[in-house]
Order: structure tokens, then C-alpha cells, then sequence
């Protein structure tokens, strides 16, 4: 018997067709091995920058921060009823680029994996998407 490949499953989470695909791998994965799954969502942070000092706070605009965290929570919440799932957590996190959000969040969560969904830029996406 060998051990399982993953303990932390880190999935980038957006309510998109390409997000609930994100999560259904996810789940899949972490219930075959036995994981624990956070679903994580990042949102779009400007941070401001005060002359002669260290960058201030992130500012979110709240109708986006509250959007973001209540379909996060209804994803997470849905996951609740999914046989052999180990623990779920939820995160909203703050970031100027998606990917640099999900790639910090993994390295303080100590993921061993991270899940995304499809993109429609790239030319399989562009393929489908023109159909």
C-alpha cells in the first residue's frame, strides 16, 4: 500500500464553469486521498503606496470582497454532504494577480497540490468558446 501522494488540496475557486470544474477535481482528488481541501478565492487588491514608506493596506471594493466570500461559502457549504471528504476550509484572500494569490496561499497552507479551472484565453479555450 502506498501513501497518499497529497494531505493539503489547494483549489483556486471562482463561480465559473471553469471554477466548479476546479472544485469537482478537487473533491475528486481529495476524497481518493484522503485530503483536505481549501477552496480559495482571490480577489483583485490595489495596494496603496505612501511616498517615502512601506505600501499601505489593500484596498477591495467591499461589493466584490462580498460577492467573492458568499460564493465561496455556498461552494464550500455544498461539500458538506460529499462522501469520504476529509476537512474543508474556505479562504478569501487579497492579491494583485490570481496566480500570485494562489501561489502564497499554498506556500502558508503548505499545499501539496493546486487545482485551477480552464482558461478560455488560451487556444484550446479559444477553440471551444467560438463553437
Amino acid at each position: 500500500m502506498t501513501a497518499n501522494p497529497f494531505a493539503r488540496i489547494l483549489v483556486g475557486y471562482v463561480p465559473t464553469e471553469q471554477g466548479a470544474d476546479a472544485r469537482a477535481l478537487g473533491v475528486d482528488l481529495a476524497a481518493s486521498c484522503g485530503a483536505d481541501l481549501l477552496l480559495v478565492s482571490v480577489v483583485s487588491a490595489v495596494w496603496i503606496e505612501h511616498i517615502g514608506e512601506q505600501t499601505g493596506p489593500a484596498v477591495i471594493h467591499s461589493g466584490q470582497r462580498e460577492r467573492a466570500a458568499s460564493a465561496l461559502k455556498e461552494a464550500a457549504d455544498e461539500l458538506a454532504a460529499v462522501p469520504r471528504m476529509g476537512h474543508v476550509e474556505r479562504r478569501l484572500e487579497a492579491s494583485g494577480s490570481p496566480a500570485r494569490g494562489l501561489h502564497d496561499t499554498a506556500v502558508s497552507e503548505q499545499a501539496d497540490l493546486i487545482v485551477v479551472g480552464s482558461t478560455h484565453h488560451g487556444p484550446l479555450g479559444q477553440c471551444c468558446s467560438a463553437q
